[in-house]
């Protein structure tokens, strides 16, 4: 009797149980699974914002509107998520939320270090303190919600994780910002960049198309952080804007790929692109051919370099620390095997002489040249003449002066005297030594023995063969007719304000070790939708601890 009403006490209390437990449950608020949360979080091209020093992340129609209030609350209060973070990997697990979550995490993490870096530079090369910054630039990678599901046959495929979408010309622009250079870029064998501590891979997953994978694997480096201008979108696909683009052509930017080459836009990713540019200027097919079947450059550095040092536009911010750009050409530029330093010294010098000479003669050409030697003589007291001594802050404010200044001195001039007095240069110094008819002559080998030159005298013979040879024959003879020779010193000046910009141009710009312009773009396939998926960071070491 006992033994049954324990029992039936027993079934009572287990389905009073089950009541309680399906009650519970029929009234306990829905939780969302992770996959009811997930969106397409589509990550627009990086861009600057030239109005709020902050960097802000946000739905692609709040992103004109830099002074939402919770917009800067959700990037700037970032102290739990990194202590989240930490905690996370000190157990071994990391969150694996979006992985577009990651790489924003990482532009304000780039933001904040830049930051603290410049205020440190200013202090350690001048003493004092960096100035307010009017129109500040920060990097912005603008996020979009899909208001639409994602398409059950990508959903099905894809990880159980969110990811983002985008296109591969998004991907080299964001790559390009945070100072990724590219190993591989091959759309069978696959994508690979790093640079700056981090990397960026991308292959082909059947049935899902291209899949991306950004992942922090070691310190960054401030100090070689991208400038964040934007024509860094262009230099990314070899295209480089000159200071004879005007500012509404800037505002018209559209793919490079579109862009012919000329002298407002210079293309020079490829060897058959640099023959493109060449034509362009107007060199004979002589120098053309010589710059083909050279295999080694006699110069100091390529030609290309001058060019683009002649021309290109001054992407420094001024009283920013920032010099570093993506490389636009296919060569390396190795600043360890001289020293642009002694090269403007060696200038200056020269110039000096040629001043002397001006100063006989009246006209637009000799005060030119009066003007030129003010700003070279400048620069060489103002700049650190040792070649292993790093330019501060102020030292790049004086190059950026005089690079405006240049290009005020040039666009005096008509366009037609620039662009010829470039031609005749590049065409002398690509036929330098290649001259038909000529045996082993002085002129025959103008560059050749500069292989042998000590490296206390190579920047002072380089340049005096500059002004000794090239230059010469770039203005010419002097003639008897005054007014000829009007002419003649205005090619000089133009001459030499066009070898001056290049010295503080490349003084002024930075590259990557080992950044070249690998991938030869394909239009079309820069429009390829591609995915950004979750990786775990592997990174904890370099996580800073709360």
């Amino acid at each position: 009797m006992i033994a049954t009403l324990l029992v039936v006490i027993a079934i009572l209390t287990a389905v009073h149980a089950l009541i309680q437990s399906t009650i519970s449950l029929c009234t306990a608020r829905k939780r969302e699974r992770p996959a009811a949360r997930r969106f397409d979080a589509i990550i627009g091209s990086p861009e600057t914002d030239t109005e709020s020093p902050a960097l802000f992340v946000g739905p692609k129609d709040q992103t004109a509107d830099f002074m939402d209030e919770n917009l800067v609350s959700n990037i700037e209060d970032d102290s739990v998520t990194n202590k989240r973070d930490a905690q996370a990997v000190s157990v071994g697990l990391f969150d694996q939320t979006a992985t577009w979550a990651k790489l924003l995490d990482e532009c304000r993490r780039m933001e904040s270090d830049s930051q603290d870096w410049e205020k440190l530079s200013w202090r350690v090369h001048h003493g004092t303190n960096r100035p307010d910054i009017q129109g500040n630039a920060a990097l912005t990678v603008v996020v979009q919600r899909n208001s639409g599901k994602p398409p059950p046959s990508t959903c099905s495929k894809m990880p159980r994780t969110t990811f983002a979408i985008t296109t591969i010309r998004d991907v080299v622009e964001i790559a390009a910002f945070f100072g990724l250079h590219w190993i591989n870029f091959d759309s069978h064998e696959g994508f690979y960049a790093a640079g700056n501590g981090l990397t960026l891979a991308g292959a082909r997953e059947k049935g899902i198309g291209f899949v991306f994978q950004f992942q922090r694997t070691g310190p960054g480096l401030s100090a070689k952080r991208i400038i964040p201008a934007l024509e860094i979108r262009e230099l990314c696909f070899g295209a480089i804007p000159t200071f004879y683009r005007t500012v509404e052509m800037d505002e018209t930017y559209s793919v490079p790929l579109d862009t012919p080459a000329s002298l407002e836009t210079l293309r020079l990713g490829t060897r058959d692109k640099v023959t493109g540019t060449l034509f362009t200027i107007g060199c004979n097919r002589r120098s053309i051919r010589a710059y083909l079947e050279k295999e080694k450059d006699i110069l100091l550095f390529p030609v290309v370099f001058e060019i683009i040092g002649m021309l290109a536009q001054t992407l420094h911010m001024k009283d920013r620390c920032f010099t570093y750009i993506p490389n636009p050409t296919s060569l390396q530029l190795n600043k360890h095997l001289f020293s642009l330093q002694r090269l403007l010294s060696s200038f200056c010098s020269l110039i000096l002489e040629e001043e002397t000479r001006a100063l006989r003669t009246a006209g637009k050409g000799s005060q030119e040249i009066c003007r030129l030697c003010r700003i070279a003589s400048h620069l060489d007291r103002e700049l650190p003449q040792d070649r292993g001594l790093s330019l501060g802050p102020m030292h790049q404010n004086e190059l950026h002066i005089a690079l405006n200044e240049l290009d005020v001195s040039l666009k005096t001039y008509c366009k037609a005297l620039v662009l010829d007095v470039l031609r005749c240069h590049l065409e002398e110094i690509l036929q330098a030594g290649v001259r038909p008819g000529l045996e082993t002559t002085e002129e025959q080998d103008l560059f050749s023995d500069l292989a042998f030159a000590s490296r206390d005298t190579l920047e002072q013979e380089f340049m005096e063969r500059y002004f000794r040879v090239i230059r010469h024959r770039v203005v010419g003879r002097e003639p008897r007719s005054s007014k000829v020779s009007n002419v003649m010193m205005e090619r000089n000046a133009v001459w030499c304000a066009l070898v001056l910009r290049m010295i503080c141009w490349l003084s002024l710009h930075n590259f990557h070790e080992g950044d070249i312009l690998v991938p030869d773009y394909d239009l079309d396939e820069l429009k390829t939708l591609v995915y950004i998926t979750a990786l775990s960071d592997t990174s904890s070491f370099f996580l800073k601890q709360p």
